[in-house]
């Protein structure tokens, strides 16, 4: 069944290709798949139908218009590499996490992505002030929609699930990976590591691979939306790109699951609370920019004796 979301600015029509007769039209006769659902149009799931790309870049290439086309996809390789042959250029690519503390209670950011302030600790919060359980409760759960939105969903069935299908279709179909098991423990040995600054070859003591093999699947977890690597603050560009970052899980529920916090309860008297606290906190700075199509300039800061400030701001001073 098609929908119709209304916005301010266009009536977008939407179609999933996760119907098979959609798929099956959209592959062998995308012309026709394109005259039954005329743009303005979501396209959801498009990865499943690379053959769409080229009658899109034509139909944009006529109309030049911005807009008509909005495609999504959870299968980021796929769908990332239909695009970088067909549509380069054409496009303007956003990157989407879990649900932000903002978006949950209904205030988004609007347009205005987080910025350091020496006032911050004295503003006005956004919303009722979280007790440390409420907050490990929040950081625990994680921000999939499916769980936010469904207090009886089995959440450590959801995310076996969801790692699953990640290394099996996506890292083992995509990337010829097929040590399933050491990719899972690899997983895991970073999800351990969530806020610490990376140890190349503890990680490759860890789960008995090689530093060239961690760096490769360190990549393939950045690209796949799983982590992110954040350099240390240098005024020289060179230093930053050398020197050690810190990991970052995108998901501190995925995080949770992987390193086997059973409650927020463990969590929180656990060894781990600070760092996957920290790593909520920079999870969320980040959502602020890529929700709103921005892309951040963000760094830490340690001084030379290793020491990381009580306060200090995580972005550049040109931010």
């Amino acid at each position: 069944m098609q929908k119709i979301h209304r916005y301010v600015y266009f009536t977008w029509s939407y179609i999933s290709l996760d119907d098979i007769k959609a798929r099956e039209t959209a592959r062998k006769d995308p012309r026709r798949f394109i005259e039954e659902n005329p743009p303005p149009v979501i396209i959801d799931e498009v990865q499943y139908a690379p053959e769409l790309f080229p009658y899109i870049k034509l139909y944009v290439d006529q109309k030049k218009k911005n807009g008509l086309f909005w495609l999504t996809g959870s299968q980021k390789f796929s769908l990332m590499q239909g695009i970088r042959e067909s549509l380069a250029g054409r496009v303007a690519i956003l990157d989407m996490l879990g649900l932000s503390y903002r978006e949950i209670i209904g205030k988004p950011f609007g347009g205005t992505p987080f910025l350091p302030d020496p006032d911050l600790p004295r503003k006005k919060s956004i919303g009722p002030q979280l007790a440390a359980p409420e907050l490990f409760a929040r950081i625990w759960n994680g921000s999939f929609p499916r769980i936010l939105s469904n207090d009886k969903i089995n959440k450590k069935r959801f995310y076996a699930s969801f790692v699953q299908t990640y290394i099996a279709r996506d890292v083992r179909d995509f990337y010829r990976i097929e040590d399933e098991l050491a990719f899972y423990n690899f997983l895991t040995a970073v999800a351990a590591r969530t806020g610490e600054l990376l140890n190349y070859a503890s990680l490759a003591q860890d789960v008995r691979i090689d530093s060239r093999t961690v760096k490769l699947w360190l990549t393939i977890l950045e690209r796949s939306g799983i982590i992110q690597l954040l350099y240390p603050y240098s005024r020289n560009i060179t230093k930053r790109i050398v020197k050690s970052p810190k990991v970052y899980f995108l998901d501190t529920g995925l995080a949770c699951f992987l390193t086997n916090w059973s409650s927020p309860e463990s969590l929180m008297s656990g060894a781990q609370s600070g760092h996957l606290l920290e790593t909520w906190v920079f999870a969320e700075i980040l959502k602020s920019y890529w929700h709103n199509g921005e892309t951040p300039n963000i760094f830490f800061y340690r001084d030379s004796n290793g020491k990381e400030p009580e306060r200090y701001s995580a972005c550049t001073p040109n931010v």
